[in-house]
């Protein structure tokens, strides 16, 4: 794989944690599910050993390297505020319309459909995901 191919780079990270956590439930977010107001994803790339985070928010689309010890307190915080952290894999699909929200994003990144991120949730469960408890998350982040 050669390092210019961005096709190539983003195949390589085959698998995402994906963290769901709660927000003020002010606008549109007083009607998602307590404690599934946003969501966002973090992935390990092996190629420039170092962590992604991709977050979409409601004014801005945020993909930049982390260290590991950001992402040891992304999981912790999440774990810590009763958000919920799941283990799952990528899978190839082709981009859809889909109205702008961080569930719809991190939905496309993952090859699945999803509106809200609860609905994003039970599609990634549903489809093999699986849950990272607290004594899980000190894993999560070993490369």
């Amino acid at each position: 794989m050669h390092r210019g191919d961005a096709a190539s780079d983003w195949e390589s990270l085959p698998e995402w944690l994906v963290l769901f956590s709660d927000s003020p439930p002010v606008g549109f977010r007083r009607f998602l599910k307590a404690g599934f107001r946003h969501v966002r994803a973090l992935a390990f790339d092996a190629m420039f050993d170092t962590w992604i985070m991709y977050d979409a928010q409601l004014d801005q689309l945020v993909v930049r390297p982390i260290d590991r010890a950001t992402v040891t307190s992304l999981l912790s915080f999440t774990h810590w505020s009763g958000g919920k952290v799941l283990r799952a894999a990528a899978r190839k699909r082709r981009l859809s319309w889909r109205p702008p929200s961080c569930a719809a994003a991190v939905g496309e990144l993952l090859g699945v459909s999803a509106l809200t991120p609860f609905g994003l949730h039970r599609t990634l469960l549903a489809n093999g995901a699986t849950e990272l408890k607290q004594h899980g998350l000190s894993q999560a982040t070993e490369a």
